[in-house]
């Protein structure tokens, strides 16, 4: 039998933003310590889930994990959301602006459309919309 395709990254990713987007001074320590955390954190749960991760935060502070089983959907971990974002908090602390419970990543797609001259693109939105929409 054949294994089922690997799901996109996107669909294995939640994160944590901040109440307030701005940089963490700790951003690279807690890009690396993390992963272990919420390792911790999955195993004191009892999780029978992969406990492997890969954490970045971006420039605005949000904290993302990125399940690195590739057959994994982030939504698995719905129910140790609370526990993670409740840890993280007490890692590194932020003061006023403390982490939001974590969420999956979105995983919508938007179409880019290159190579198309500004000449044929209609100057009202609203006509264009339509016309993607059927292609």
């Amino acid at each position: 039998m054949k294994s089922p395709p690997p799901l996109p990254q996107a669909a294995r990713r939640f994160l944590a933003s901040r109440t307030t987007f701005e940089p963490h001074p700790e951003a690279l320590k807690i890009a690396a310590h993390f992963p272990d955390i919420a390792a911790s954190v999955l195993r004191e749960a009892n999780c029978a889930l992969p406990l492997s991760f890969t954490c970045m935060v971006n420039n605005q502070g949000s904290v993302s994990l990125l399940g690195t089983d590739l057959h994994t959907p982030a939504s698995a971990y719905t129910p140790y959301f609370a526990p993670l974002t409740s840890r993280l908090n007490k890692a590194f602390p932020v003061g006023k602006s403390p982490w939001d419970l974590f969420k999956p990543a979105s995983n919508e797609r938007q179409p880019l459309i290159h190579s198309i001259p500004l000449a044929f693109l209609p100057s009202d939105d609203a006509q264009l919309f339509p016309s993607l929409h059927e292609l």
